[in-house]
């Protein structure tokens, strides 16, 4: 019995099939119990969920993801994360289309005022920092590590509290080379009032697709033994490294109450 090209063909693409989702299922065998009872920042794991089998984009969680478990410290695994990430970003904004809508720009801190999540090892790195003597915003730490890793929560902190216990004076990120990996993502295209949040409103945004670099987040989340809340994971390894973290002063409790009640003031205008 002779076997036509077509059939020989049809069996070809038939083995490639199964080998692709062979490789899947290896895959996210490896990490599937990396998943349990894990934060994840709300765009990659989206785009992860798209593109869980799609071999061309988990093999990007899987490199990360099993690099990580060969490097050894909590800086060299937030760099080497950092890096792709940056390398896959840059190629995004090669974009010329991408340049000329999107807004953000230094200067527009819209995002600095969301919840930003972190890993095990970004918030090892970002704590050793404030040891060494990065400054920061004791008083928006104060307030935000008390939402956790509640967004809802977080949402109703008044606008002034909610900006990034890293931003500087002129709305600018102190940490900008250390910054965490979501923030290496979140880019908007559009007009950027779709980012105002000052009123506490969170509104539709036309968010950068940014796929590849999402799937290598989800690696780095994945390895992480523990994902959270920036504000909250720094407190908790500023005090495991025993750094002198206190409650609120009464000279802050004092300032935190004051702007409390002009942010009350500023919302009640805004409702009149």
């Amino acid at each position: 019995m002779k076997t036509s090209s077509n059939q020989i063909h049809q069996t070809s693409k038939t083995d490639q099939s199964n080998k692709s989702d062979s490789k899947i299922n290896h895959i996210t065998s490896i990490i599937k119990e990396a998943f349990q009872q894990k934060n994840f920042p709300a765009v990659a794991y989206r785009t992860y969920e798209k593109f869980k089998t799609d071999l061309s984009f988990v093999r990007l969680t899987h490199a990360i993801f099993s690099t990580l478990n060969k490097l050894r410290g909590a800086e060299n695994r937030a760099k080497f994360v950092q890096e792709f990430v940056d390398q896959e970003m840059g190629e995004v904004f090669k974009d010329r289309t991408v340049q000329l809508l999107s807004p953000c720009k230094i200067g527009c801190s819209a995002c600095c005022h969301t919840q930003v999540s972190v890993t095990n090892d970004e918030a090892e790195y970002l704590s050793d920092l404030i040891i060494q003597g990065k400054k920061m915003n004791w008083t928006n730490l104060h307030v935000q590590k008390d939402a956790g890793d509640d967004t809802q929560k977080f949402i109703k902190i008044p606008y002034h509290f909610r900006s990034c216990i890293f931003l500087n004076d002129l709305n600018a990120c102190s940490i900008y080379e250390d910054r965490p990996l979501v923030c290496r993502t979140n880019s908007v295209v559009g007009d950027p009032s779709q980012c105002k949040n000052d009123d506490g409103q969170f509104r539709t945004q036309n968010i950068l697709n940014t796929h590849k670099a999402d799937m290598m987040i989800m690696g780095a989340y994945l390895h992480s033994p523990k994902n959270g809340a920036l504000p909250s994971m720094i407190w908790e390894k500023l005090k495991a490294k025993n750094y002198q973290v206190t409650s609120a002063s009464q000279h802050e409790k004092i300032s935190i109450q004051k702007l409390s009640d002009q942010q009350k003031k500023i919302d009640h205008g805004k409702n009149i």
